[in-house]
């Protein structure tokens, strides 16, 4: 069978008006890449140890529980509390350093001269 019988769906094709190409160096792409895998982590991490907190404060407050118990609730509310709070910063600070890159990036931008294009 080759491929020029074979039924296929057609393809229709809707080309963009323009494309803009923007130039980054390596080191600029290695950062966007850590950026962006650090960022879902980080922030993944950060909503789980929210969801514990909340759940060990819903514990705490429903149940009956020995005195040592709940000191070791306490405990680990203050510990996921620390990392939730350093990850939400790591998250937030993370976010805005690829906003600049990207901005740094896009700053590149220079109009094309359409004047030359006009003219026959």
């Amino acid at each position: 069978m080759s491929a020029s019988s074979s039924k296929g769906p057609k393809v229709l094709i809707y080309p963009p008006p323009t494309i803009e190409v923007y130039q980054v160096t390596d080191d600029e792409l290695r950062r966007i890449e850590e950026a962006t895998s650090n960022v879902d982590y980080r922030f993944s991490t950060m909503l789980a140890m929210v969801s514990a907190i909340l759940s060990f404060v819903i514990a705490l407050t429903q149940g009956e529980f020995g005195a040592m118990a709940e000191i070791a609730f306490k405990a680990a509310i203050g510990v996921l509390g620390i990392v939730a709070i350093v990850m939400g910063w790591k998250w937030w600070r993370g976010r805005s350093l690829t906003s600049r890159l990207m901005s740094g990036i896009r700053a590149r931008r220079i109009e094309p001269d359409t004047s030359s294009d006009d003219q026959p």
